[in-house]
């Protein structure tokens, strides 16, 4: 191979890899145009999406909290009518002191 062979195959081999280098960084300043429009219109667009976001969250809260007390509501006035009827039931029998009891939280012997 000549000498003025190779020196031409490099000079081309040099032009590529510059016109490859070249094409990378127009395509990393368009990626770095477009992310950057991006964020603008994500700014823009912020404050709607926020409202629309909180609206659906508090909706969302608001479903799940009737639901819970739906479902929970039945159960405590079942338990709170069982515990009226447990401790009307002791009073009337005289099972709601021990002995010993004076009332006054002292469960020492009588005097």
């Amino acid at each position: 191979m000549a000498p003025d062979t190779r020196i031409l195959l490099a000079n081309c081999a040099g032009s590529f890899l510059l016109l490859l280098a070249f094409l990378l960084l127009a395509l990393a300043i368009t990626g770095a145009f477009m992310l950057w429009r991006g964020l603008r219109v994500a700014r823009r667009e912020l404050p709607s999406v926020a409202a629309r976001a909180a609206t659906h969250v508090s909706r969302a809260e608001r479903a799940t909290q009737d639901t819970a007390v739906s479902v929970v509501e039945p159960q405590i006035r079942v338990a709170s009518a069982w515990r009226g009827l447990v401790a009307g039931s002791r009073a009337l029998v005289g099972l709601d002191r021990p002995s010993g009891d004076r009332g006054d939280g002292d469960r020492s012997a009588p005097l």
